[in-house]
């Protein structure tokens, strides 16, 4: 039996200048970027005092002859064009958007909120990334405001998580992996929750719920997707 281990660390933060080059409607640029060294250090210490966070052991695929090795870091600007690639993973999800393709179904208001202007003020995410640096997946969430929420909106003070990963490395606990960092780094930011929409049908929803998310009571049940928040604190 093969394991996958994932080492897990907060690294390649100190500049922020890039990230904060599209600040938000107000914000300061200054205040933007201190906001994320201190986040930036709160993750950092949330990972050290978690020791699932430090080393997750999982079982790999049968034809695996080693252990794969990957790393969880902070998205840094350069990596948005990954997070567009992650987001079509996630929208593909739905038959439409596999009808439409990559292009168009990135091209659409609705999907292009995820990423878009990325680096305002809200935006943060992580990104597991192997050996030799190339990227497997990504997770990251955003604030949306009440005149445009995202399909998984509960409140403009709640961030909206949005998760990928490659085809080509799934099954291997990167999703996992991602999942709980991202849920770390929220807590370090002094959020209260995480919202998100899933398909009913999708096996994803079951690690959600293994994470502590739970039906927000907002999505009809003849709807095919649900949206669904996890809270840590009653202040959202």
């Amino acid at each position: 039996m093969f394991t996958t281990c994932v080492e897990v660390e907060a690294r390649g933060v100190a500049d922020h200048s890039g990230a904060c080059d599209s600040p938000g409607p107000g914000a300061n640029t200054f205040q933007i970027r201190d906001h994320l060294a201190l986040s930036s250090l709160r993750f950092a210490q949330s990972l050290l005092l978690s020791e699932a966070m430090t080393i997750l052991h999982m079982k790999a695929h049968e034809k695996m002859e080693e252990a794969t090795h990957f790393t969880v870091r902070i998205v840094q600007i350069q990596d948005v064009p990954f997070l567009w690639d992650m987001l079509y993973e996630a929208a593909a999800v739905a038959e439409s958007m596999r009808t439409l393709g990559k292009e168009k179904a990135l091209s659409l208001p609705v999907n292009r909120k995820y990423v878009e202007g990325w680096g305002r003020l809200g935006d943060a995410g992580v990104i597991a990334v192997d050996q030799a640096e190339r990227p497997l997946g990504a997770a990251w969430y955003r604030l949306h405001p009440n005149e445009a929420p995202g399909y998984g909106f509960v409140s403009p003070t709640i961030p909206e998580l949005t998760i990928g990963v490659r085809a080509d490395a799934r099954g291997q606990g990167i999703g996992r992996a991602l999942l709980q960092a991202l849920i770390a780094l929220a807590q370090s930011q002094r959020y209260a929750a995480l919202s998100l929409s899933v398909d009913r049908n999708n096996p994803a929803l079951h690690l959600y719920e293994r994470f502590g998310f739970r039906d927000a009571g907002i999505s009809d049940q003849e709807e095919t997707s649900v949206t669904m928040i996890k809270q840590w604190s009653e202040e959202c």
